[in-house]
């Protein structure tokens, strides 16, 4: 649940290069449009979020934000970085 003063990050995950894994990206893309959208977008078509760069943008987030509420936007036949996800962002 998000606290009330809670930064929003959108992390789109998925590669640019496979049209069964783009779906993160092009969300990226679309939400970074819109004007003025409250929240912080992380992956998109000109620099997507996939398991090679993840750990670095998790790092990044984890250095700029104090406690984010994080959304992830995955679309992908086959998740193999779930697992990591969860340990990483959400410290579990």
């Amino acid at each position: 649940k998000k606290k009330p003063n809670q930064e929003i990050i959108i992390l789109c995950i998925g590669s640019d290069r496979s049209t069964g894994d783009s779906l993160g990206p092009l969300i990226g893309y679309k939400l970074k449009k819109a004007p003025q959208c409250g929240f912080y977008i992380y992956g998109d078509l000109m620099h997507p979020v996939h398991a090679g760069n993840l750990q670095l943008y998790i790092d990044k987030i984890n250095e700029t934000f104090v406690d984010p509420f994080i959304l992830c936007s995955i679309c992908s036949h086959f998740h193999p970085i779930l697992p990591h996800i969860t340990k990483s962002i959400f410290k579990v």
